[in-house]
């Protein structure tokens, strides 16, 4: 890169020398990186449906099941096995035979057991970026300075291939692979002004345009390489393959493509007034934010889900699968859990940040200052251009259809329909106070104390807003009714009820009703956390300087969700009775497009929940979660004397998380936060060695050459976080 500035000069047009200054920069950035990655692929036996080398999850014989031949007993089910765990040639799916074929064959051992890796490979990642910045400064007089900037940067980020189509790995996910690009522009214009030799202040102006383009796997590819059905090949909303997810530490293949771009114009003012012994500060900081997303989601070309359940012993043990059952073969079969189809409508949403700011800094005398401030902030609720959101959730309200022994209560109301507000009432009591001091009690020792409460924004805590699938064309693929006993669907013939077509505001409180439905909580606030310190600082001999301090933090009103449709603790005695199967009284009520509007039977555990009319139904944005932290830190800076400097610090602390892990089935937990470190401890340093070279001749060359150089390193130790255990 370079860099190049200095004063405007045209000659015999403008002489800015003294009054008018630019400086340019370009920086290029190119990292290429290693890309590893390793996973269970299909051997060339399993693609032809024969399972009998595979080994089973524990090591031993490995079984696959007939789904066809289901017997289900009250809350048991059993199946018969195919012999010699070998799919017969004329069940074979050619779905399910295409997507097993575009995996690559094993490389690496010989091994057969389920989930055990036999395939690894290293290729690139690549990380490309450019930025290019221009800067104008202008001296408008002896109290008035100006300077314009405008910045450009580009970031490529690009994976090659490890095989054609693969969008996910184990352990890693998605990260890494793909191509993303991302593109950024600001703009600011800044105006200082000396108003008098106690009053000064800024008035800065400025523009952010972020845009990023992200594209995976087959991408473009024909649809038809899978043998995809028509319904999902006419009307996929991005060319591609479908995604399929077979478990079992297979990597997931399909497509995806996502834009957005993001817009932020700000105005920031900042104003310094001198009285006497204070200096107050004061001014205003305005945000716009404006979001155009055009991500159509994970669906745009149809995703499938698919585990052991159809080809295992027993679809209702979830142990059955660790000797018998594999998404390979239940792929195969042309068989898949779950799965959708569709896209999610481009999304438009805006909202306002407005901040007032006052702080007082008062230097009592040359011993003591003392500051206290206040900084009130309002941060209105995202509206959406279109009015594609909800507004909120009426827990009360009647639906206008009726379901036989069920009073269905619950439903959406749409912003910006029947005299609702575009958006719920923004939170506007968030005042944070600060003070601190800063005390001298003797020579070499200072003493400094401080507390601040300080909000955080709705935006930086979640990415949902109120979106709602009314407004997206997604239709559920429905694998099974009755949790994996049999099968409704198939892949071949996904959406045998027809495609969900968007239908916006007009379905009114019907709205998702027979699917899942997410709305964001009305009485929501900004999250906030409380700070306080004490430290004190005491200089030493050999120029060094030592601190010892107390630092706690309390976080409250943290966003939080929770699934409302629960299962309540009340029904846990009836134990495997949940499987047991009764007449679906949602049938010919609900759209036939929609999870519960289709098949005659549903499970008992069903219409355990209180809002039974969804198949969940989650409250986003819940100021539930708490965090509290304390720390003794201590920090020893040695100074640069004879050629060495150096900083040490160690922190002992502790953070604690009070959680609410249920608000159906309440539960309270207070337990070590997954980010508690209890010791850490760094250390950095610079040494300048002491090579010098004096006078001419060869000592100036040698003085060039080795002289001026400085050994530096740094170094950290600390505890590990604690083990998340999950059950």
């Amino acid at each position: 890169g370079y860099t190049v500035g200095g004063p405007v000069y045209i000659p015999k047009l403008y002489n800015g020398r003294n009054r008018t200054f630019f400086s340019t920069s370009l920086e290029r950035d190119h990292d290429p990186r290693e890309l590893t990655r390793q996973a269970r692929v299909p051997t060339e036996a399993e693609r032809a449906g024969d399972f009998s080398r595979t080994v089973n999850r524990q090591g031993g014989a490995f079984a696959i099941y007939d789904p066809l031949t289901t017997v289900v007993s009250g809350s048991a089910a059993t199946r018969q096995p195919f012999a010699g765990a070998r799919l017969p040639a004329s069940r074979l799916s050619p779905i399910g035979s295409a997507v097993l074929s575009k995996y690559p064959l094993p490389n690496s051992g010989q091994s057969t057991q389920l989930e055990a890796y036999n395939w690894a490979l290293s290729k690139t990642y690549m990380v490309d970026q450019r930025q290019v910045g221009v800067r104008v400064d202008h001296v408008l007089s002896n109290r008035q300075r100006l300077f314009g900037r405008v910045g450009f940067l580009k970031r490529l980020q690009q994976a090659e291939d490890l095989f054609y189509g693969a969008t996910s790995y184990p352990v890693s996910g998605g990260s890494d692979l793909g191509s993303l690009i991302r593109r950024r522009i600001n703009v600011s214009l800044d105006d200082t002004i000396v108003v008098s030799p106690s009053l000064v202040g800024s008035i800065r102006f400025g523009v952010l345009s972020y845009a990023s383009e992200s594209t995976g796997g087959a991408s473009g590819a024909d649809p038809a390489d899978l043998k995809l059905p028509d319904v999902i090949v006419r009307n996929q909303a991005v060319r591609g393959w479908s995604n399929f997810d077979l478990g079992g530490n297979l990597p997931g293949i399909g497509a995806s493509w996502s834009f957005s771009r993001e817009m932020v114009g700000s105005l920031l003012s900042n104003w310094t007034k001198l009285i006497g012994q204070h200096a107050a500060k004061f001014g205003v900081d305005y945000r716009l934010a404006r979001n155009s997303n055009v991500s159509l989601g994970g669906n745009a070309t149809a995703s499938f889900t698919t585990g052991p359940t159809f080809t295992q012993s027993d679809p209702f043990n979830r142990n059955a699968a660790n000797t018998s059952g594999s998404g390979m073969a239940s792929m195969l079969l042309g068989l898949a859990d779950s799965g959708a189809f569709g896209f999610n409508s481009p999304t438009s949403t805006q909202n306002h940040y407005l901040a007032l700011f006052v702080q007082d800094d008062w230097k009592v005398s040359s011993r003591l200052t003392l500051n206290a401030g206040l900084r009130y902030e309002l941060e209105t609720p995202y509206t959406e251009r279109y009015n594609r959101n909800s507004y909120r959730f009426d827990g009360n309200a009647a639906l206008p259809v009726r379901v036989p022994g069920l009073d269905l209560r619950g439903g959406i109301l749409f912003a910006g329909v029947d005299g609702n507000p575009r958006a719920t009432a923004a939170d506007k009591n968030n005042f944070g106070p600060r003070a601190g001091l800063a005390w001298r009690p003797r020579s070499g020792t200072v003493v400094r104390a401080g507390y601040g409460l300080f909000f955080s924004t709705i935006s930086l805590n979640t990415s949902f807003f109120g979106a709602l699938n009314v407004f997206n064309a997604q239709t559920s693929f429905v694998g099974t009714i009755d949790n994996g006993a049999t099968a409704f669907t198939t892949v071949a013939n996904p959406f045998p009820a027809g495609l969900q077509q968007p239908i916006g505001s007009s379905v009114g409180l019907m709205a998702q009703v027979g699917d899942t439905l997410s709305f964001f909580d009305d009485r929501r606030v900004n999250p906030y956390n409380q700070q306080w310190q004490l430290s004190i600082q005491q200089e030493l001999p050999a120029r060094m300087l030592f601190e010892i301090a107390y630092m706690g933090m309390h976080n409250l009103k943290q966003i939080e969700s929770f699934n409302l449709n629960e299962r309540p603790d009340r029904f846990l005695a009836l134990g495997r009775a949940e499987n047991n199967t009764v007449p679906n009284p949602f049938l010919n009520v609900f759209p036939s497009t929609s999870t519960l509007g289709r098949g005659s039977t549903v499970t008992q555990s069903r219409l355990w929940p209180r809002f039974p009319q969804y198949t969940t139904l989650t409250l986003q944005g819940a100021n539930t979660g708490r965090a509290l932290y304390h720390s003794l830190q201590m920090k020893l800076d040695k100074r640069l004397t004879r050629g060495l400097n150096f900083l040490w610090s160690y922190t002992f602390s502790r953070t604690m998380d009070n959680n609410t892990t249920s608000i159906v089935n309440p539960r309270f937990y207070r337990a070590v936060s997954p980010f508690d470190q209890k010791h850490v401890l760094r250390i950095a340093f610079t040494y300048q060695l002491p090579f010098q070279f004096s006078g001419g001749g060869a000592n100036r060359l040698l003085r060039q050459t080795l002289g001026g150089w400085a050994a530096s390193g740094f170094g950290t130790l600390a505890s590990g976080r604690p083990l998340s255990v999950s059950h």
